[in-house]
């Protein structure tokens, strides 16, 4: 069994199509109102990267209405290796840019630039060259695509579905932090789940509303789903679901904000370990308390050393962990410090380096000292990290930044690697 999920853990990594060039890279994406995706070589064996160039993705950027810079779209996942394709999605034009990924020139090329087929594209996931896109905007939806291995083209399957979810108040065409929905992430199973933050709106006095929610969506044999076939499990408490990944066994790492409601200072998550995610009804077999650190949302989990981590967007830190016989144990709630508002994390594909997108927001008042970076790691067997490289070549700071749909600088988003 832990055999299999391994093999679906790679899969979802790497794609369909296994790499057998020396070329090595990792990507992000400036998210401005022109956007682009900037492309670092990546030295397999040390890790460090060296800027290659930036490559538009004929698409527009966003920041979500009422977010700082430093999480502009409230998700993980906004940007994906898919075999040799990759996968961006435009906020701000309600599109898709899908790109074949070039080894021999050291770059990527557009296939394409395709709608979204919904408001505010914030997280996408593909399997097997099924591909499908979470929108955040009105109630949110998800629809699908399939994908050629090879030109990277994407073609619509079936209608959208919008997602189980409601506005208590609140424009209805942005998506805000208590509402949009985070991370869209295929099953063991080859079904999709999207974690919604919350089932309704801000309630219009400033409070987050309780009962955040798990979202299984079945798919059958031709890829297709519907809100029929819509498995909701509400998260009980004032918490809020944002994103995860699996372990080897097929379990759900979900990690959330503010278990038990909003405490002062605003320090306070939580990650779970969740059973039988493809079933009717899944089960929380561990889950670890990070009190110390604020803004936890993102997680990635590594196969080979059964460690996962999460990135705490409000105490610049990484948090380790680890899965041992079914059981979630905080390693380090402080593994790596010193990295400014981190939102994606992702591991090179062969686990042995993490990378942790820095938007560098708080840096400073001075939009020139306001600079992203990309911080990389070795990743030892006991969940530590050392340091390799903190790399600001080719990511332009603040200042250098056009302003985007809310006159001020929308936040840099996304981390792949390949």
């Amino acid at each position: 069994m832990k055999l299999f999920y391994s093999l679906f853990l790679s899969l979802l990594t790497v794609g369909p199509v296994v790499s057998t060039t020396r070329f090595h890279s990792v990507y992000m994406m400036t998210n401005e109102p022109e956007n682009e995706v900037l492309v670092f070589s990546r030295n397999r064996r040390s890790g460090e990267l060296t800027f290659e160039n930036a490559v538009s993705t004929n698409g527009k950027g966003l920041l979500l209405d009422g977010f700082p810079q430093d999480d502009a779209l409230a998700s993980q996942a906004n940007l994906v290796v898919a075999g040799k394709c990759l996968l961006a999605v435009n906020a701000g034009s309600n599109t898709i840019s899908s790109f074949r990924i070039r080894s021999k020139t050291r770059s990527i090329s557009l296939a394409a630039t395709v709608d979204s087929r919904g408001e505010i594209p914030v997280s996408i996931a593909e399997n097997g060259g099924l591909v499908y896109v979470l929108n955040a905007g009105g109630v949110g939806s998800i629809a699908g695509f399939k994908m050629h291995p090879k030109t990277c083209m994407l073609k619509s399957i079936g209608d959208p579905t919008a997602l189980n979810q409601t506005f208590a108040s609140g424009p209805p065409a942005l998506a805000f932090f208590a509402a949009s929905p985070a991370q869209i992430i295929f099953t063991p199973e080859g079904n999709l789940l999207v974690t919604i933050k919350a089932n309704d709106a801000q309630l219009g006095d400033d409070t987050f509303p309780s009962n955040g929610s798990l979202n299984l969506y079945k798919v059958d044999e031709h890829g297709l789903t519907s809100a029929e076939d819509l498995i909701q499990t509400e998260i009980p408490g004032i918490t809020i679901p944002f994103s995860g990944d699996y372990d080897d066994e097929g379990n759900f790492l979900l990690v959330e904000l503010f278990p038990g409601g909003f405490p002062e200072g605003g320090a306070s998550g939580r990650a779970s370990l969740w059973s039988g995610i493809d079933s009717s009804s899944p089960t929380v077999e561990s889950s670890v308390e990070i009190t110390s650190q604020r803004g936890v949302c993102w997680l990635r989990y590594s196969p080979r050393t059964s460690c996962a981590f999460t990135t705490n967007n409000g105490s610049a830190s990484i948090s380790a962990l680890r899965v041992q016989d079914g059981e979630l144990e905080l390693v380090e709630a402080v593994a790596a410090s010193g990295v400014n508002s981190p939102t994606e994390i992702t591991f090179s594909p062969d686990y042995k380096f993490l990378y942790a997108l820095s938007t560098g927001f708080t840096l400073s008042d001075d939009p020139e000292l306001r600079q992203p970076a990309i911080f990389v790691y070795r990743v030892r067997r006991n969940c530590s990290l050392s340091l390799v490289q903190e790399i600001t070549n080719g990511i332009p700071t603040e200042a250098e930044r056009v302003p985007g749909n809310l006159g001020v600088v929308n936040g840099v988003v996304g981390l792949a690697a390949f």
